[in-house]
Parts: C-alpha cells; structure tokens; sequence
C-alpha cells in the first residue's frame, strides 16, 4: 500500500509537470529547501532578535507609525546592512526626501543605491514591478501615503471624486507584485493618521486595507523614552537630550518572529547610531543571562557596577560580546547576528 501510495505522488509530479500551463508553478515538498524563508538583517541587535533574523525576502513588509519616530531610519539601516552582504539595492523615493550627506552618515553606500522618484502611483508599482523581475535583492518605497493616483494628480480639485482611488491604486499595485515577488525584500512605509469621532478605530493607515492583507511582516515604529546624555557616557549632562528609545512593535508576523513583542532600539542622534552594545545588555537581562542585584551586574564570571561601565567593558572586549551573543541564541534559540557595532 505505501508503494502504492508512493507511485501515486510520483504519478501526480509527472501530470502537472508535464501540462504546459504549470511550467511556471512552484512544485516542491514540504521539507525542500528551496521553500524556506530567507531574512535580510538589518544590523540592529535588538530589531533583528525581534523579527527573528530580519526583514523576509520574496515577501512584503509594511513599516508604519507616526511622523519623525524613525521608520526611514530603520530602512536606512536595513540598506546599510543588505549592502555589506554585496546585495542590490532600489531606493524608490515618493517623499523626495532623499539627503545624501545623512544617508553617508548612516552607513550608506551612496555610490551603490539607486534613487529613483516616481511621478504617479501606477509609476511606482510598475517600477517596483520591474525591479523585482530584475530580482533587485531589496526594494524600498517611501512612502504608501505620498502616492498620487494618476487620475487623481491630472484632475482639477473639483473633478476629485470621492472615491477612493489610492486604496484603488494600492490594491492593485500589491496584488500584481504578489505573483512576480519571489527573490525581492520589498518595503514600504506609512504614516498613521488618527480617526475622527469618539468610535473610530484610533490607527488608519492612508491606502487602504490591502497593506494589511497582503503584508507578510507589519512593524509598528513609535517613539518611547528620552535618552540623556548622563546615560551615555561617565559625567555626562542629566539634561541634555542626545538620543530616543526607538520602540518597534510587530503588529503582525506571518514567517516565524515575535508576533506582538516589541522592542526598544536606543537611537542616538549624533553620528544616526543604534547604540547595539546597550540593546544586547537589556535583552540579555530580560532572559537573566546578565543577572543584576542593585546596581551591580553579574554575567560570564564578570561582576560589574553600573551599566555604564558594562557597556565600556563589551566594547574593549568584543569576544565576550560574542560570547553574550551565542548565549543568548542558545537560551531563545535565536539567530546569531552578525552585527556591525
């Protein structure tokens, strides 16, 4: 019965193999390789941990939040970090917001990003649609809420119709990039904007809810607690503001991250950093890797005072970063990063 069984799977392979109309259909086993999920990091310690690798690849990926909470940095991040992995990069730049000299700062390859800056909203699908047929490795569109339908930018304000012709525009533009999205990390961000009335849902992101349904991985960027220079650096000022814990929460997650965890990313504003060293010692508290007891810290035969003083000792000695590191992915069973610090 089990060659029988056996004979009949081959059997099938063979039928759909050999119809001319499914030449171009996926068939694979369940245990093939070839249909795992491949991430792209983005070098943030903590982002990475969270999303369990990075962003997917061959998927679609919605960064949204509020204004000026860092959601383009976050991608510049992810830029920086797909570049050094020797991998093609497509900036679509919708807000026409583009600052070399930051981007630099950042991490930036500038020379190796291609900038592109679309007119119309049916221009930037197509566009992204080329993209991923060349199979550009990483595509990023900045921003869902800045496209303009072309019916829409070629129409008087009175000739505007109610309907909506973004949500339309956006529908469209997701459901076609579904069938040719196989090698390409694609990206895109959105503002949220808030309902009116007393019963309205209090998070609407412009371009309807196609985002939503065809999105693989959907990351909510907000802004959390200031940092202060005295917790930076030994002496420092209690009332100077350097920096803002970056919080990241995912909202939702289809290929195997923390579904509705966050995290808090420390962004410091001088030099556009991650402070990574301060992440890996608050994720290694949360699992009791660095145990404290008052303000002393205890972890791999170390005790130290203060985490100011921790943070200086990982950096004089980047093994015992590493060492925390495969610590922590064994305790979680989490990916061990290579992270650029």
């Amino acid at each position: 019965m089990t060659e029988e069984k056996e004979q009949a799977k081959v059997d099938v392979e063979k039928i759909i193999r050999s119809n001319k109309n499914f030449k171009s259909v996926t068939l694979a086993r369940g245990n093939n390789p070839e249909l795992v999920i491949q991430k792209l990091p983005t070098d943030i310690q903590m982002l990475d941990d969270l999303l369990k690798g990075g962003f997917p690849v061959g998927k679609y990926s919605l960064v949204y939040g509020d204004s000026h909470v860092g959601k383009t940095f976050v991608l510049m991040k992810l830029i920086a970090a797909a570049q050094k992995r020797n991998k093609s990069v497509a900036y679509l730049d919708l807000d026409k917001g583009y600052e070399p000299d930051w981007w630099s700062v950042v991490g930036v390859d500038i020379k190796e990003l291609l900038v592109i800056q679309p007119d119309y909203g049916e221009q930037a699908f197509d566009l992204v649609e080329s993209l991923a047929k060349a199979n550009v490795d990483l595509v990023i569109l900045d921003s869902i809420d800045l496209i303009v339908p072309t019916a829409e930018a070629e129409a008087t304000m009175d000739e505007i119709s109610g309907y909506p012709l973004q949500a339309k525009c956006v529908a469209m533009g997701l459901r076609k990039l579904k069938r040719v999205n196989k090698k390409t990390c694609f990206v895109c961000t959105n503002h949220i904007r808030e309902g009116i009335g007393k019963y309205s849902q209090h998070h609407l992101g412009p371009g309807g809810k196609a985002q939503e349904d065809f999105s693989s991985v959907m990351l909510w960027v907000s802004r959390g607690p200031v940092i202060k220079e005295s917790e930076t650096k030994q002496g420092g000022d209690d009332k100077k503001r350097v920096g803002f814990k970056m919080r990241a929460t995912l909202e939702k997650d289809k290929v195997g991250g923390r579904r509705y965890d966050s995290c808090e990313m420390p962004f410091i504003f001088e030099g556009g950093i991650i402070d990574n060293v301060s992440g890996l010692i608050e994720l290694c508290q949360e699992v009791k890797i660095i145990e404290t007891a008052g303000a002393w810290y205890s972890f791999l035969g170390e005790r130290i005072m203060g985490k100011l003083s921790v943070k200086e000792y990982l950096i004089s000695h980047p093994e015992k970063q590493e060492e925390l590191r495969r610590v922590l992915s064994d305790a979680n069973k989490r990916p061990v990063l290579d992270v650029s610090l």
